[in-house]
């Protein structure tokens, strides 16, 4: 299973991150900007988008080919 959670301050614009996240599943607290950020927002995407899903067939063959992929900036 796969899962995340934002939590925003509805009283201010935007999202606040803030300065630091923390990752608990690799027990680290990173910089919001950190490029590791970026690596698993976009595998958060990638992974839950239905068109990425692979199929399976028993009598046919099939290729997978995850093609969504946010743009990075």
């Amino acid at each position: 299973m796969l899962g995340a959670v934002v939590v925003d301050d509805p009283l201010t614009p935007g999202v606040d991150f803030g300065p630091k996240l923390k990752i608990k599943s690799r027990g680290m607290d990173v910089p919001s900007y950190a490029d590791i950020v970026y690596q698993l927002v976009n595998k958060f995407f990638v992974i839950t988008n239905p068109k990425n899903w692979q199929t399976y067939s028993a009598t046919e063959d099939r290729t997978w080919d995850p093609s969504f992929a946010p743009p990075r900036s």
